[in-house]
C-alpha cells in the first residue's frame, strides 16, 4: 500500500509528509471513518500536492534503478500469465496504478496490454493534472470494452473498484480481500484465493 511513494519519499523526490498523510487517509479507510469513494478521491488529492513539478524521468529512473519492483512481484504471477497465454487467452491489466509502473511490471510478467492511471506531463513535469484515472466507473468501462466477443472470461482483482469489472467475467477471483472489499462482493459470488490457491484455482476453473 503506497509503499512505491513512500521509498519515492525517502529518496527526496517529493516532501517528507507525504507518507504520513497517505498513511493516515488509509487508516481512516481500514477504521470505516470513510467509504472507499472518499478515500480515492482524497488520494489523488494528496498526490497533486506532492507530486507537482515531479519529472517523469526522475520517477521511472528510481522505479527501474533504485525500486526493485521485480522483489514485490508474487511467484505464482508469472506462471499464471504464461499459462493462460500458452491457452490463448488475452491477458490485460486493469490497474488504478501509474502507467510507468505497469510498464515495469510488464517486463517482468509479459502481459499482453494494459491500462492504467495516467498523470498530466509538461516539459516532463507533472502539472497536476491527470490525462486518466481508473476508478470504479473506469475499470468496468474498459473491461466492457476488452471483453466485448470474448467467449470466456476470468478475472482476478483485490480491491473495491476491481469488483466493478469483475461482475463482467466469466469466472472471478478475489486475491486476499479485506474486511471491506469482501463485504461489498458477496453478492457477486466471487471465489476468494490466496498465495497458495490462487494458481489451482485458476487452473481449475479453466479445465
Amino acid at each position: 500500500k503506497y509503499q512505491l511513494e513512500i521509498e519515492i519519499e525517502k529518496a527526496g523526490l517529493i516532501a517528507k509528509v507525504f507518507s504520513s498523510e497517505i498513511t493516515e487517509l488509509q487508516d481512516s479507510y481500514e477504521n470505516r471513518k470513510i467509504s472507499y469513494n472518499e478515500k480515492f478521491s482524497e488520494d489523488k488529492k494528496i498526490f497533486t500536492r506532492y507530486y507537482t513539478g515531479v519529472k517523469r524521468l526522475d520517477m521511472v529512473r528510481f522505479l527501474e534503478e533504485r525500486y526493485g519492483l521485480e522483489k514485490y512481484i508474487k511467484p505464482w504471477a508469472a506462471k499464471l500469465i504464461n499459462q493462460l497465454k500458452q491457452l490463448g487467452f488475452l491477458t490485460v491489466i486493469i490497474s488504478g496504478s501509474w502507467d510507468f509502473i505497469i510498464e515495469e511490471a510488464q517486463k517482468y510478467l509479459d502481459f499482453d496490454s494494459f491500462f492504467a492511471s495516467e498523470m498530466e506531463f509538461a516539459d516532463g513535469k507533472f502539472t497536476g493534472r491527470y490525462k486518466r484515472i481508473l476508478d470504479y466507473k473506469t475499470k468496468e468501462l474498459y473491461s466492457k470494452q476488452t471483453l466485448h466477443g470474448s467467449d470466456f472470461s476470468i478475472g482476478l482483482g483485490d480491491s473495491q473498484a476491481d469488483l466493478s469489472f469483475l461482475q463482467h467475467v466469466d469466472k472471478g477471483f478475489l486475491y486476499l480481500p479485506d474486511e471491506r472489499v469482501l463485504e461489498a462482493s458477496l453478492a457477486q459470488k466471487l471465489a476468494i484465493v490466496n498465495d497458495k490457491n490462487v494458481l489451482s484455482s485458476i487452473t481449475e476453473a479453466i479445465q
